[in-house]
């Protein structure tokens, strides 16, 4: 089935949606607008599944990743909405995670074989816990690098990749309790970090100097320092609790953090001290909208956050577990909301 084209309009009761074309835009009053979420644009096919989000800043391109249909969809600074890679092209199964290197003109894309964890249109036998990392040229959507990781070693689920400026991509492995790298020029990948056994890698970020990564595992933060590859708990100020996080940001000296099954808490802030290695405070960001239902990834583009509202991964799972294919009205349009950070990265006094 093709894509139709992009929703424009905002759902019944919201504020009218933005356009892709405002993404890096309207930032002057961003602390007013903090916690503030519109409708940034809606896809037509309610089974796409998204999971990841990743944004172009040469172009104002969206990437949307399906799990189910084993695609990649692009939404370019006019509304426009193409598929960027056909069903299962290259190999694919389930997309996970996406970034753009934009210096290199390429998208990154994790995708992985869960069985019926992630379900997928035309699961291929046989392949089961078999992952990748995969990256295509913008904007022609040609395979320049795809690394393969089989399950004969006990299994992956490559998760979310981040680009560094070297243009080395590096990928969360949460069955692995490991984050790899592919660097420029090598031809395989390789472990770069090893979690402890309790750790479920997910969401991944770079430190906005540079220096370390940051990874969600599971209740809990970790830092990677990349020169050294050493791996350290971020420890948390007094009562402060860090939840299931699927999405993880750097953002103004601290992080932003999707979280899909904290009620009252999709977005959260967690502010670091000044050495990176501490959180010393926390508030959510985005409470509640009646679009979410299993938010998983977002894409920061300057002081907003873009923000796939309604995966419906659960959901789809559940309904696929019945053994039967969803009856109209049961699963939603894609929503990608806009949700505004503020430009202090601090938590209200």
């Amino acid at each position: 089935m093709p894509l139709a084209a992009l929703l424009l309009s905002a759902l019944p009761g919201l504020l009218p949606a933005q356009g892709a074309t405002t993404a890096a835009g309207d930032s002057s009053d961003a602390d007013a607008r903090a916690g503030r979420a519109v409708v940034a644009f809606t896809l037509h096919e309610p089974d796409l599944i998204p999971e990841g989000i990743a944004y172009d800043p040469v172009d104002g391109t969206f990437f949307v990743g399906s799990t189910w249909r084993r695609k990649i969809v692009a939404v370019d600074s006019q509304g426009r909405s193409r598929d960027f890679t056909s069903e299962a092209q290259d190999g694919l199964w389930g997309v996970v995670g996406l970034r753009v290197d934009p210096a290199r003109r390429l998208l990154w894309a994790a995708t992985s074989h869960a069985g019926a964890g992630m379900p997928m249109m035309n699961e291929p036998a046989g392949e089961l816990g078999h992952a990748g990392l995969f990256a295509w040229r913008i904007p022609d959507g040609r395979l320049v690098s795809r690394f393969l990781l089989a399950a004969s070693d006990g299994g992956h689920f490559l998760n979310d990749v981040v680009v560094t400026p070297d243009g080395a991509a590096y990928v969360t492995d949460s069955q692995g309790r490991s984050v790899f790298v592919a660097r420029p020029e090598a031809d395989s990948l390789e472990v770069f970090a090893r979690l402890d056994s309790v750790a479920f890698p997910n969401g991944i970020d770079l430190s906005a100097d540079g220096a370390r990564l940051y990874v969600a595992v599971e209740g809990g933060l970790r830092r990677i320092e990349l020169a050294t590859g050493e791996v350290a708990p971020v420890t948390l100020a007094g009562g402060i609790v860090v939840a299931g996080i699927d999405g993880l940001y750097a953002h103004r000296g601290g992080l932003i953090a999707v979280q899909p099954w904290e009620e009252g808490r999709a977005v959260e802030r967690y502010v670091l001290d000044p050495s990176g290695s501490r959180v010393v405070a926390s508030c959510p960001v985005l409470a509640a909208h009646e679009t979410l239902l299993q938010p998983t990834t977002g894409a920061v583009v300057g002081d907003d956050l873009f923000l796939v509202a309604n995966s419906q991964l659960q959901l789809f799972r559940a309904l696929r577990e019945e053994g039967r294919a969803p009856h109209d009205g049961e699963l939603r349009r894609p929503v990608v909301l806009r949700v505004a950070l503020g430009s202090t990265g601090e938590c209200p006094a």
